[in-house]
């Protein structure tokens, strides 16, 4: 599923999405999270000591991602959502490439939560299903 030119626009632009995920029991977990886009995927910082988000994704590797931008004007309200299947990417060339990505998009990353192979996942986003709303 390809992503619209529209909706990209709006992912870059936006900073903080939420990350839903489900265990093996069919218990829901949703967080937010810091994101880039990069070639029709999402990429999502993982931190293994997040034991629960770990094991949903381990288990389960159906997620749903979404972003949205509220306002009291109900006519200015936009959001994407998107459903996906979740690939880890745990060392190597991809991993380097998309963690230097979140260190030029959230700086704070590299000085106070620095992501290392080894400690860290980087999560991939293949999206399956996309819906946006109040995106033109």
């Amino acid at each position: 599923m390809k992503i619209r030119e529209e909706e990209v626009a709006f992912l870059q632009s936006n900073r903080v999405a939420r990350l839903g995920t489900v265990s093996d029991k069919n218990i829901p977990h949703v967080v937010p999270i810091c994101y880039v886009y990069l070639d029709n995927g999402l990429y999502v910082p993982v931190d293994l000591k997040m034991a629960r988000k770990k094991t949903n994704i381990e288990k389960n590797r159906k997620v749903c991602l979404t972003i949205d931008e509220y306002s009291e004007d109900w006519s200015k309200l936009k959001g994407l959502a998107v459903q996906g299947e979740a690939k880890t990417i745990e060392r190597g060339e991809e991993f380097i490439r998309v963690r230097d990505l979140i260190y030029e998009k959230y700086p704070q990353f590299k000085t106070m939560f620095p992501i290392k192979e080894g400690s860290h996942w980087i999560v991939r986003i293949a999206p399956k299903k996309v819906a946006s709303w109040g995106i033109k």
